[in-house]
């Protein structure tokens, strides 16, 4: 557990490799991260800063351990200290240890940043259409409902947002598949195929399908 009621998943890599080998594949892989172990062990903490998920890593001679609240920094993390084992012929096995919380956990923390997003990139597309019927009818604020009004009044604030947010929903339903091939890769569970149901989810978002979709309750 990451912190108090901070759920997560533990990936551990054990092998015939140093201390320094494990520090050297962190530091390929993070940022901040010092060139050279100081010592017989290392450990290192990390916050993402948008989505607020949270990386521990921790290695000695044959050992290394990586926590973390959302499974696609396992996954990547997995992946390259694999490769860069099987590059330098070190031998590598894996353990992974999952908490069936997790898809739960990960979609409430990043339903905020989607609800927000979604609600700027409504907004704009809105104030759009109010720009072309205010062209046509320069006295439109007159018959406008509040809503519509404080969308207007704002039009340069809700622009500048919308403009230093672009493309942000796709980069959120990126995570969000991600996290739901990573986290079930991780339990032997192909879903890449199935990556429709998460762009169903985005459709008509809702953080209740949301939490059914990752979790595939619907699909035992």
């Amino acid at each position: 557990v990451l912190g108090a009621g901070r759920v997560a998943e533990a990936l551990t890599a054990t092998g015939d490799f140093l201390a320094e080998d494990a520090h050297q594949w962190v530091a390929e892989l993070l940022d901040d991260v010092p060139n050279t172990l100081a010592g017989d062990s290392f450990s290192y903490d990390f916050e993402n800063a948008l989505l607020g998920t949270r990386l521990r890593v921790a290695g000695t001679e044959g050992e290394a351990s990586f926590w973390s609240d959302g499974a696609t920094p396992l996954a990547l993390i997995k992946a390259h200290v694999g490769k860069r084992a099987a590059k330098t012929n070190l031998r590598v096995r894996f353990a992974f240890d999952g908490d069936d919380a997790t898809p739960a956990t990960f979609a409430r923390r990043v339903h905020p940043l989607i609800l927000e997003t979604i609600r700027l990139a409504r907004a704009n597309t809105l104030l759009e259409g109010l720009r072309e019927l205010k062209m046509q009818e320069p006295e439109l604020d007159r018959f406008l409902s509040p809503e519509y009004a404080a969308v207007l009044a704002e039009e340069k604030s809700v622009a500048a947002e919308a403009s230093a947010r672009r493309g942000r929903l796709a980069y959120l339903v990126g995570v969000v598949k991600d996290f739901f091939v990573d986290w079930h890769a991780f339990r032997g569970e192909n879903v890449k195929k199935d990556m429709h149901e998460v762009d169903a989810v985005f459709s008509r978002y809702a953080l209740e399908k949301m939490v059914e979709t990752l979790e595939r309750r619907a699909h035992p």
